[in-house]
């Protein structure tokens, strides 16, 4: 991704004369998105005297490369490095400069529209084979990037994020016991039925005395038939980002 940039920009420096009297030498590494081969890729440049870094592209390489770079005083400048953790300047990225997009940008609109809807309460769900031919764990990035932002620096929310198993019998487990009634709640439009003492009123004779509640009962005796009232009590509505990456349980 960066190859054929390198050698347009020499292209135009040439061109244009910019470095007279100085030669452009390119020394490429492919490091395969492997947080191994990177920083090893990276010594070898080092020893051969090289003075910038223009990638790596895929954020597990680009983060080991750019942890060690300050300690030679070289800049890394790559399109990639999309994770939040790259803001970090101060103890770990700090020659490092990216170009490109990155979560940034993309956690605070997403948030910004779910301030303005009013969802305080998100249970991020992601695939984790999301999205892999970006790059590989590209929705665990995700979702990491907008629970982190939530966590630390919006008060007016709380969320979490958990990742789905390719056993899509595990689903109603997952929304059940992570989702449940802690990332849920009654729809606020029973709200009416109940609104006043009038109202209220206008539901007792439903259950004035016993042969009446023994008629509710076979609605609610088993754990099935409690389980089809479920929808008419709570909300669970999915949003998906990026075609196949996650779903967003909001209340």
């Amino acid at each position: 991704m960066v190859e054929p940039a390198i050698e347009e920009a020499i292209v135009e420096v040439e061109k244009r004369g910019l470095l007279p009297f100085h030669g452009l030498n390119v020394t490429k590494y492919n490091t395969n998105c492997d947080a191994i081969r990177a920083p090893v890729a990276a010594f070898h440049f080092m020893n051969d005297g090289g003075h910038a870094f223009f990638g790596p592209v895929c954020d597990y390489s680009l983060a080991a490369v750019a942890r060690y770079a300050p300690s030679w005083d070289l800049p890394v400048v790559s399109p990639g490095g999309l994770a939040q953790d790259f803001r970090d300047k101060e103890k770990e990225y700090q020659t490092l400069t990216r170009m490109g997009m990155a979560f940034d940008s993309m956690t605070r609109f997403l948030l910004a529209a779910i301030a303005h809807y009013r969802w305080p309460k998100l249970k991020l769900l992601y695939d984790p084979d999301g999205q892999k031919e970006i790059s590989e764990r590209f929705c665990f990035l995700v979702a990491s990037a907008i629970i982190k932002e939530i966590k630390t620096k919006r008060k007016d929310m709380k969320g979490d994020y958990k990742q789905l198993t390719k056993d899509s019998s595990t689903y109603a487990k997952i929304l059940r016991e992570d989702v449940g009634v802690k990332y849920s709640e009654k729809l606020d439009t029973w709200g009416p039925l109940f609104s006043s003492p009038e109202k209220l009123d206008a539901w007792g004779p439903l259950f004035s005395s016993p042969e009446k509640l023994d008629a509710w009962r076979p609605l609610f005796s088993s754990p099935e038939k409690l389980d089809a009232w479920g929808p008419l009590f709570q909300v669970q509505r999915s949003y998906m980002h990026g075609g196949r990456c996650f779903q967003v349980q909001r209340s």
